[in-house]
């Protein structure tokens, strides 16, 4: 009997596979993440962090954050609104191409995932330089909240980490250790 309940739990598994993979055999993952805030009674602040990937999920696909304020006005009744940014990391200067795609995702979000208490979804594009002038009139005509902004990587370490992590000598040294 055991050996019947283990087989059919495994054709249920390949069947639900199979069911969400794409006409393309694409199957994707999602995984999302929920932290809940209860504030009182009837009130709460929930957050949401949403990672997709697809491609047999090898390939990062897509993320946001959503943030969002509820109260309760009866057992059954719920209010509230909630935010999804969206963002993209970009290597190299902005490109005005990047603002019809982050708009594109934005669009998507908001037909796709949107609640109706929802508010519009933020996009926000992160690149190594903003290139202010180019970004000001690729985003001028998109009805949608999207920015542009800068990030900066650094090779330095801040000095609390550099005194929890080992020397590049003490790395090399321990791994010479374990060839011999």
């Amino acid at each position: 009997m055991k050996k019947q309940i283990v087989l059919v739990m495994v054709l249920l598994l390949i069947v639900t596979a199979v069911a969400y993979a794409y006409d393309d055999g694409d199957f994707q993952v999602w995984n999302t993440d929920v932290e809940e805030l209860k504030i009182n009674n009837n009130s709460k602040i929930a957050f949401e962090e949403e990672f997709r990937w697809g491609d047999n999920a090898d390939e990062f696909y897509y993320h946001h954050y959503d943030a969002g304020f509820f109260y309760n006005l009866e057992k059954y009744l719920n209010i509230g609104g909630g935010y999804r940014y969206i963002y993209e990391l970009k290597k190299g200067k902005f490109k005005p191409e990047y603002a019809g795609k982050i708009n594109f995702y934005c669009n998507v979000v908001d037909d796709v995932l949107k609640h109706e208490t929802d508010y519009q979804s933020i996009g926000l594009i992160l690149c190594q330089d903003k290139n202010t002038v180019a970004a000001e009139y690729a985003l001028r005509g998109f009805k949608k909240p999207i920015g542009v902004s800068e990030y900066e990587l650094t090779r330095a370490l801040p000095q609390k980490l550099k005194s929890s992590l080992p020397t590049v000598k003490e790395i090399e040294d321990e791994l010479g250790n374990k060839k011999k």
